[in-house]
């Protein structure tokens, strides 16, 4: 007895031993069945694509199905992000077919289905993930959190004094805004916090209105807003405050929750909230993450503090 066997058939040669014998050639054809399913060169993929941009082949999916004909013809599809993206059913070339803001999506996981083509049954998979990082462009202009700034300044203010702060904002997540105000002998900005100081006395302004220029830039794009500053004279009658203590410590627990309210500084300094008009936070180097309102409520964000109190601003 002997046999063999090719891919799709199977051919046994029978052989009787007995002095009488015949000789028979059986051929067993072996019918394929869809019964693998398709599977994906890599499970998981990690690609970047720059936001904003409009581009062909990000990437191509390479599968394959050991079943034979039909049963073995890959198609690819997406499971989600169709307004995104598009995949070429036959190749599996993926691309990007709208831009993609960063501000909207950082990153997108773009699951590829692949299916056979079988003609009794079809199988299908997720068979692999794509993750596509978005890159963050500078895109973005920065923004003043006023259209306008107005402040109201008496004429004997000492120099150096800071007095207010101009802010902006940029969507883009790296940029770096610098602060810079129009050439002026009165009023000059830092460049990181955007906190104004005075450097020359007031004595020739009073009753004047001081206008000037603040730009704003992220290395790229640039905006400016107008700063007002009325200029009045200080009356003698008038009294500064004197808090019970020059300097106070503080002690607060690194888990307390953002927005918490820290202290009322009004009761702290035992001083009546009606006598003052004016109160803020202060630094000239960074952004401090306090904030205090008119009440004197100071709120938690992060760190050291310096307080600057005024009387009649």
């Amino acid at each position: 007895q002997q046999y063999y066997c090719q891919t799709k058939n199977l051919f046994i040669n029978f052989q009787y031993t007995n002095k009488y014998y015949q000789k028979m050639l059986i051929i067993i054809y072996i019918n394929d069945v869809n019964d693998n399913i398709p599977i994906c060169k890599n499970f998981h993929t990690n690609i970047q694509l720059n936001e904003n941009e409009i581009q062909t082949n990000i990437y191509q999916i390479e599968a394959f199905d050991p079943d034979l004909g039909e049963n073995g013809t890959i198609t690819y599809s997406l499971l989600d992000y169709n307004q995104y993206f598009s995949i070429n059913p036959s190749t599996g070339q993926i691309d990007c077919i709208k831009s993609i803001d960063y501000e909207e999506y950082s990153s997108i996981d773009l699951h590829i289905i692949v299916s056979d083509q079988g003609s009794q049954i079809q199988l299908q998979t997720i068979c692999t993930t794509v993750h596509i990082t978005i890159n963050d462009i500078n895109d973005n202009t920065p923004q003043f959190l006023l259209d306008n700034y107005s402040f109201t300044l008496f004429s004997d203010m000492p120099r150096y004094s800071i007095f207010g702060q101009i802010l902006a904002i940029d969507f883009d997540k790296n940029d770096h805004l610098i602060y810079s105000i129009n050439p002026n002998p009165y009023i000059t900005i830092n460049i990181h916090t955007g906190y104004l100081r005075l450097k020359y006395n007031l004595h020739r302004l009073i009753d004047q209105i001081l206008n000037v220029t603040v730009q704003v830039s992220d290395g790229l794009h640039k905006n400016e807003s107008l700063v007002s500053i009325y200029i009045k004279s200080f009356s003698d009658a008038q009294q500064p405050i004197l808090l019970s203590e020059q300097a106070y410590g503080l002690t607060i627990n690194e888990s307390l929750s953002i927005d918490s309210i820290i202290i009322n500084i009004y009761r702290r300094f035992q001083i009546l909230s009606t006598t003052i008009d004016f109160i803020e936070i202060i630094h000239d180097e960074i952004k401090l993450p306090f904030s205090i309102d008119q009440q004197g409520m100071m709120t938690f964000f992060s760190f050291l503090f310096f307080l600057l109190i005024k009387k009649g601003f």
